[in-house]
């Protein structure tokens, strides 16, 4: 009767550890697509130049009598995708004074990244470190249920519910919270990858620029998601470890 008892108990601790690895492993497949998102965006924008089409013209002239003015074409980065004028000279007949004129190129196809991109971002920056928070939860129950059950794999899941703990440390927006101090998250809105681009990109209107800056531009950018995504992958093999040698030591004591 007892045999049979703990046989039960040892049934229900395992359908638990079941549903929480399950809950686990969903929130770091959430985890490791939102940071897949963020790195995409940033490759799109810098290699392939998905929104290079979305730019303003901007031109400043002093008239000093009326007649016709032909306005060249300068470019930066867009503000808004409200237009979807050509980008062209064009004559414009003025008064004296003077003036600033804008006109965007946006096209339609760069309009409709923008805005995608504008609301992908965000939504990503937040479910990121949402979700790395209730994956440690997660892993956090699930070795207390290894441990209390008297099952095999605890330390993995400790292992990777600390590796999960750094993680969420480096996907919280650290930039938002400590405004003009060196500390960051590895994700980021449009906003801020469109001015730093704007930096670097000659065909946004940049200048010469030191290496250094450059160095720290490819870091933020590339780099620091990269190693969040090498955490992200020590904390799922760890987490998968510990789940292999749980499942061995109850398919042996259950032959047993």
């Amino acid at each position: 009767m007892a045999q049979m008892e703990c046989k039960t108990v040892g049934a229900e601790y395992l359908d638990a550890l079941s549903s929480v690895r399950c809950a686990k492993n969903l929130m770091l497949l959430i985890v490791l697509l939102c940071i897949g998102i963020q790195a995409a965006t940033m490759v799109a924008v810098e290699f392939y130049g998905v929104l290079d089409a979305s730019v303003i013209t901007t031109v400043t002239a002093t008239v000093t009598m009326s007649g016709v003015v032909t306005l060249p074409a300068t470019t930066q980065p867009a503000t808004s995708p409200a237009s979807s004028d050509n980008l062209q000279a064009r004559d414009v007949t003025v008064v004296p004074g003077t003036f600033v004129v804008t006109a965007s190129d946006a096209s339609v196809q760069a309009a409709t990244i923008r805005g995608v991109l504008s609301w992908l971002l965000p939504l990503t920056k937040f479910l990121a470190p949402v979700a790395a928070m209730i994956a440690a939860v997660a892993l956090a129950l699930a070795a207390q249920l290894v441990l209390v059950g008297h099952f095999a794999g605890a330390r993995g899941y400790i292992s990777a519910f600390f590796w999960t703990i750094v993680l969420l440390v480096m996907l919280l927006p650290w930039q938002q919270m400590f405004k003009g101090s060196l500390a960051c998250g590895a994700l980021f809105n449009l906003d801020e990858l469109t001015r730093e681009v704007a930096r670097f990109r000659p065909s946004w209107g940049a200048g010469p620029v030191e290496l250094q800056a450059k160095v720290l531009h490819w870091a933020r950018f590339l780099g620091y998601p990269g190693v969040a995504m090498l955490v992200w992958l020590l904390a799922t093999v760890k987490s998968a470890l510990a789940s292999g040698k749980m499942k061995a030591s109850t398919a042996l004591g259950g032959q047993a």
